[in-house]
């Protein structure tokens, strides 16, 4: 009974969009700027998502695709689903040497995501902006300054009066569902030993297969 409630706890502050817990396969995070382009992925503009509280600039939070770790000489090599900071979407700094090398890993990543993200209405308008030589005159706006000086730039790309990207609805359940049928590492290990079904003692669910091991 503690167990369960303390779920059923976790799952409502989750839910709460003013809670700090994010569900899982999210996490809240701020994001300084936003590449705005309409349904084409035609360049419109770059927000500035920040607002000034007292002596500093504090960017507006969103619920977005839970960021994974990266580290070492070879960390250039990942990168998030449909956001990141500036070195990969823009390739800036241009005299970074990583930033060449992080936007080429965005661009891959970009053309290998599974059909049913590609569809979404935001996700081909931003590999229009690419395949387009958008990105050119967002690199030549005048707000990309803003972003260089930033200390702190993440940025994702919206669509023309819609979320960020990484917000809308199809990639919100892309998510969910991946996290679904990712099995745990122990399954894919004991994958030919004997299974039965069993039920969770916290929540009573049954679709979930345990290995016997007597």
């Amino acid at each position: 009974m503690i167990l369960l409630a303390l779920k059923e706890y976790y799952d409502r502050k989750a839910a709460d969009p003013e809670s700090d817990i994010a569900p899982e396969g999210f996490e809240k995070k701020e994001l300084q700027f936003l590449v705005v382009i309409d349904a084409q992925g035609r360049f419109i503009n770059i927000e500035d998502t920040r607002e000034k509280m007292g002596n500093k600039l504090v960017a507006k939070t969103f619920l977005l695709p839970r960021s994974v770790g990266r580290s070492g000489s070879r960390g250039y090599e990942t990168t998030f689903l449909l956001w990141d900071h500036i070195g990969y979407l823009l390739g800036l700094p241009v005299d970074d040497h990583k930033s060449i090398k992080q936007h080429q890993t965005w661009l891959k990543k970009l053309g290998e995501l599974p059909q049913e993200l590609s569809e979404d209405i935001g996700v081909k308008a931003v590999l229009l902006f690419y395949k387009t030589n958008e990105l050119a005159k967002a690199i030549a706006s005048l707000q990309i300054q803003e972003c260089l000086k930033a200390p702190q730039c993440n940025m994702a790309f919206r669509l023309v009066s819609d979320v960020p990207v990484p917000c809308r609805e199809r990639v919100r359940e892309f998510v969910i569902n991946n996290i679904k049928m990712t099995a745990p590492e122990s399954d894919i290990k004991d994958e030919g030993k004997d299974k039965k079904n069993g039920m969770c003692l916290v929540t009573g669910e049954c679709s979930r297969k345990f290995n016997i091991f007597h």
